[in-house]
């Protein structure tokens, strides 16, 4: 006669960290300088169609301003990363293209009429530098698909985490769904491991193959599943869906 099994072990439960703490807080603080901008970029236009901006802009104030302009553009960048850009805007361009719209709004309205060559050229040429070096950043970034992929049929998935300035972290992965002759749906499933603290946030945008219908299924700190349904059923040759995931938490 066998004796009492030995009790299960205890499943640990999983405990908030101060970094995802932080975390959040940060993800807040990045309203700050998005609202900074957005507001003074609305204010300058306002003034300048309603006539109130008088006189040729000198050349240490055009440049302070295009410091300050380039700055709030920085910040909201490094902020906005794993907060409220994947939150907000699926395709990845969108958030980054409002910030450097707003930048242009508040350039146009301070350059008056009458400004000196020296002094337009104080004002724009911090902006020009900053919104180059921010693109050349992000297509760097938001684009890894075409790097990790190229010249790699076999390739299924490819993650890379990283940590966010308040503390977070986010996972960007490319997944590939491959579809057999006659097959029109499929699912990928994408792991974390270690796991994030919670369901993080989560957008999926589709890079490349025949034109698909993608859906988050589930989202769990484990992982997610992706769902993908084509438009129709494909041929006699399989098909391959590219997808971009990003999750941040």
């Amino acid at each position: 006669m066998s004796g009492p099994s030995p009790p299960a072990a205890a499943t640990p439960v999983p405990q908030e960290s101060s970094s995802s703490g932080l975390s959040v807080l940060w993800s807040r603080l990045a309203w700050v300088p998005l609202g900074m901008l957005a507001a003074g970029a609305a204010v300058l236009l306002w003034r300048r169609m309603a006539g109130g901006l008088h006189g040729p802009l000198t050349w240490p104030v055009g440049f302070c301003s295009g410091l300050v302009l380039g700055g709030l553009a920085a910040g909201i960048r490094r902020s906005g990363r794993g907060a409220w850009g994947p939150i907000l805007f699926r395709p990845w361009w969108l958030a980054d293209g409002i910030v450097t719209g707003l930048v242009l709004i508040a350039g146009a309205s301070l350059t008056l009429g009458g400004t000196s060559p020296g002094g337009v050229l104080a004002l724009w040429m911090p902006l020009v530098i900053g919104e180059t070096w921010g693109w050349t950043k992000i297509r760097g970034r938001r684009q890894p698909g075409a790097r990790w992929s190229e010249g790699r049929r076999d390739l299924s998935q490819r993650l890379v985490r990283f940590r966010t300035p308040g503390g977070g972290d986010t996972i960007e992965a490319v997944v590939r769904c491959s579809l057999g002759p006659g097959e029109r749906s499929g699912s990928v499933h994408v792991p974390f491991c270690p796991p994030f603290a919670g369901p993080p946030r989560v957008t999926v945008r589709q890079v490349s193959g025949p034109k698909a219908r993608v859906r988050v299924g589930m989202v769990l700190a484990q992982g997610l599943r992706v769902d993908i349904r084509l438009g129709e059923a494909a041929g006699g040759s399989p098909q391959m869906v590219e997808l971009m995931v990003t999750a941040s938490g």
